[in-house]
């Protein structure tokens, strides 16, 4: 199987050459469902994987079909996202779960950030 960055890679090269034989457009279609897929697994991941924090993360938790899933999108476990939303309090490493006067905060700091605003 296609990683995604491969399968992207193989697109750009297909579009670059604009070939319009019945091979070239069938492999185009099968190369754009695959991107397809792979980024409705990663919503998937992203609904139902755990989110561990310090620093935040995404994990398994032991679920082999959130395993598999991360393996198909070459993932390790725990995965660290490339943009992560954190809190803005001072030395908090956790995942934001809302936002306040502008700073996205997590539950446990909403009420202090809330407090700075006033």
């Amino acid at each position: 199987m296609l990683s995604r960055a491969e399968a992207e890679e193989r697109l750009a090269v297909l579009a670059a050459f604009a070939s319009e034989s019945y091979e070239s457009h069938r492999e185009r279609e099968a190369l754009e469902t695959a991107l397809e897929l792979y980024a409705a697994l990663e919503d998937m991941v992203w609904q139902f994987a755990d989110r561990i924090d310090n620093p935040p993360r995404l994990g398994t938790m032991g679920l082999s079909a959130l395993e598999g899933a991360f393996e198909t999108l070459g993932w390790d476990d725990p995965h660290t996202p490339e943009e992560v939303v954190q809190c803005a309090y001072p030395g908090c490493n956790r995942w934001a779960t809302g936002a306040v006067n502008q700073k996205w905060t997590c539950h446990e700091h909403y009420a202090a950030l809330a407090e700075e605003g006033k």
